[in-house]
């Protein structure tokens, strides 16, 4: 017989685990918003991004490609901000974490659409600068939904 672990802790635990993401969260948020007032160029950003952007692929499976990359590194920080923010709201949907990169995430697009970027199938998303997090998680959800509900089968 295993051990035996009373709600009360088991609760503490899961609530403690869920605190501490939420809070690595927002310190990476926090870096994201200093690099893209303080940086020239968009490399400070991209690198204040990293723990995001791998979250994103690692977590959600959406991989941000370099083409189309805003150059202004305010727009470029709002734009994986809002990216991050919204793939956090369909999380549930999303059967995460994922184990494999599926989506290709190019900015700079004029529509959020899905198309063909030559990997396989229509798995990349065409996203504009200015979409906002609550834009982007009501476009993609259908199409994450779709995937989880076939690979079930």
């Amino acid at each position: 017989m295993g051990i035996v672990i009373p709600f009360e802790k088991f609760k503490l635990a899961q609530s403690s685990a869920g605190t501490q993401r939420l809070a690595a969260i927002v310190d990476d948020e926090q870096a994201i918003t200093k690099a893209m007032h303080a940086a020239s160029d968009q490399s400070v950003v991209l690198a204040a991004a990293r723990p995001l952007l791998d979250r994103c692929r690692d977590r959600h499976g959406f991989v941000i490609m370099r083409e189309g990359l805003p150059q202004v590194p305010t727009i470029l920080g709002r734009a994986i901000l809002e990216l991050s923010r919204g793939l956090s709201m369909i999380d549930a949907d999303m059967g995460a974490p994922r184990s494999y990169p599926t989506f290709g995430v190019y900015f700079g697009r004029r529509h959020l659409a899905w198309f063909e970027d030559g990997y396989s199938g229509t798995t990349a998303l065409a996203v504009p600068d200015d979409t906002m997090a609550a834009d982007l998680a009501a476009f993609v959800r259908p199409r994450v939904s779709t995937t989880k509900s076939r690979s079930k089968t």
